[in-house]
């Protein structure tokens, strides 16, 4: 299925580093071509090296997706040197460094992370959208876990990723008409360079709230994502899917995990 994936046009922001080149290196082994924007002009050069085994096209920019005209140009970018735009993903963003109560929120904290975590969401994707009237394309979000459950000391962060899922329903509707499908993509704790240090020392309190009783590999994202621009999904748009393993599904994650340790020490 993947395979129908050759020949498109994939563009992701923040796309260099963590999860975004996570996604760049699926989506290049499915024989897409790669356009990639980011802040730092060496992760992207390294970037480029790594896809050349798959033998596929790869433009690179960098750009401050803060800036409306810079991923206005990236889009532009995009169209001269590729030919077209097929997918584009939403996928830089921001945290605050460490937990920020709502006493030492600053507007420049708040400005910065919501232009980059929403208002670049919004005119990245009606620039991208604007490339696809004609055949159609999909947009997806990566969203994150805090925009359901957030976490206190992070409201800036929760606030403006919650405020993308709403994004994602409403240009699913608005943008349908052209063929154009939105989802957004809601990872768990999902194990990165950037998370391991949590995980080496949370690892326990982390699974206790996941039911399928491990933390994500990042193919449990990235394989996702290149489903969702294959025609077997063809009739998704306008949800937020949880990559999560099932947290917080239930108030007793792990239930089902001690019941089949009693069960399995019954019957030896």
């Amino acid at each position: 299925m993947f395979s129908e994936m050759k020949g498109k046009i994939v563009a992701i922001t923040g796309g260099a580093a963590g999860i975004g080149r996570a996604m760049a290196l699926e989506f290049a082994a499915a024989g897409a071509d790669l356009a990639v924007c980011g802040r730092r002009n060496e992760k992207l050069l390294a970037l480029a090296e790594e896809v050349k085994p798959f033998g596929v096209r790869i433009y690179h920019q960098v750009a401050d997706v803060s800036k409306i005209d810079q991923i206005e140009n990236f889009v532009q970018g995009i169209v001269s040197n590729l030919g077209g735009l097929d997918v584009w993903i939403n996928n830089a963003g921001i945290d605050t460094p460490g937990l920020v109560g709502w006493q030492d929120v600053t507007e420049t904290l708040w400005d910065e992370m919501m232009d980059i975590d929403l208002k670049a969401v919004f005119f990245g994707s009606q620039f991208a959208a604007r490339r696809m009237l004609e055949k159609g394309g999909v947009i997806l979000n990566i969203s994150s876990f805090a925009s359901l459950i957030p976490t206190a000391g992070r409201s800036v962060y929760a606030c403006a990723k919650a405020a993308m899922n709403n994004l994602t329903k409403t240009l699913a509707a608005e943008m349908a008409p052209y063929n154009i499908r939105v989802v957004s993509l809601i990872p768990g704790y999902i194990k990165t360079e950037m998370t391991a240090e949590g995980v080496s020392t949370r690892f326990k309190e982390l699974v206790s709230a996941i039911p399928a009783g491990r933390l994500g590999e990042v193919e449990d994202l990235t394989k996702m994502a290149v489903f969702l621009c294959t025609q077997g999904a063809a009739y998704i748009s306008g949800v937020n899917i949880e990559i999560s393993g099932g947290k917080f599904a239930v108030q007793n994650p792990l239930w089902g995990w001690q019941q089949k340790e009693e069960k399995e020490n019954k019957s030896g």
